[in-house]
């Protein structure tokens, strides 16, 4: 809070402060329990398998909570240490479940910190050291450094090669760097467009988080009508009958380019283009352009 304070210049930055501001106060307990499935493969363990569910992650919790009571049975000095690391991963885990994080980032820390506990079983190993060392390896690094290689793979096509050509293409567009853009994230595609971002969730733009405190179910269209940006760029068709606004958006907005991301899959190398195609990064979007 401290650093918060000093770098950012609140106790609480504002991306925590504007994320909470849309997250649902009053779920269900079936709302509560699909949370929880929902990001089930960032608890406990480092290995992130796709899926709701994976009985993998089970296997690694089990692991690491028996090599914490194996070596806390030992009555070591360095128990306190293992306590205090063991502890602050459970509470910051904790702490982000019931808050709704469903980002794997915030996770890392606590998931090395657990991570302790098997790394020093293993290194204390007297007898058939080498096996467990190997285990070790074939079991648990090896299938994480795969699986984490093909994420920043994917991730970088859908970040570098997807989202960036949105922003270079409203860079070339759009000659007026005055203009406003809505949209959701803020980050590659506002950044290369070189235009003046207003982030649905108000990471950059505090002004719409008031707009959320206000009206929180129709706080997106009313920015629109409030502050007139001249793009859009939507996950959703704003055109389509059920969205209640469909009509104002036909009258003020057009349709200017549709970007997919299957658009973006091929590579000239076929490794690449396989790892694009098995782990699909990004969101279709629909651009539209203020037309009065």
């Amino acid at each position: 809070m401290a650093f918060n304070w000093f770098y950012f210049g609140e106790l609480v930055n504002n991306t925590i402060t504007a994320k909470k501001l849309l997250y649902s106060e009053n779920l269900t307990i079936q709302q509560h329990i699909g949370y929880f499935f929902k990001s089930f493969g960032n608890f406990w363990g480092m290995l992130k398998v796709p899926g709701d569910f994976n009985p993998m992650t089970v296997v690694i919790l089990i692991f690491e909570l028996v090599c914490f009571i194996y070596l806390i049975r030992q009555r070591e000095k360095r128990n306190y240490f293992l306590w205090m690391i063991f502890l602050f991963g459970w509470v910051k885990q904790i702490i982000f479940i019931s808050q709704k994080s469903l980002f794997d980032w915030y996770y890392w820390v606590p998931q090395l910190l657990l991570f302790v506990p098997i790394l020093i079983f293993v290194l204390e190993q007297k007898e058939k050291r080498n096996l467990w060392l190997s285990l070790l390896v074939i079991f648990y690094i090896f299938p994480m450094l795969v699986f984490q290689t093909v994420h920043c793979i994917a991730t970088g096509n859908g970040e570098w090669n997807y989202r960036r050509t949105i922003g270079t293409f409203l860079n070339q567009y759009e000659k007026d760097k005055n203009q406003w853009i809505l949209l959701e994230p803020a980050g590659y595609v506002p950044y290369f467009s070189g235009l003046k971002a207003i982030d649905e969730v108000g990471l950059v733009d505090k002004q719409i988080q008031e707009e959320i405190k206000k009206d929180k179910v129709n706080y997106w269209i009313n920015t629109v009508k409030t502050r007139k940006p001249k793009y859009l760029l939507s996950y959703e068709n704003l055109y389509e009958e059920k969205n209640p606004n469909a009509e104002y958006y036909q009258s003020h907005y057009k349709l200017l380019k549709e970007f997919r991301v299957k658009d973006h899959l091929k590579s000239d190398n076929k490794i690449l283009e396989k790892i694009y195609n098995l782990k699909p990064s990004g969101t279709d979007y629909n651009l539209y352009i203020r037309v009065d």
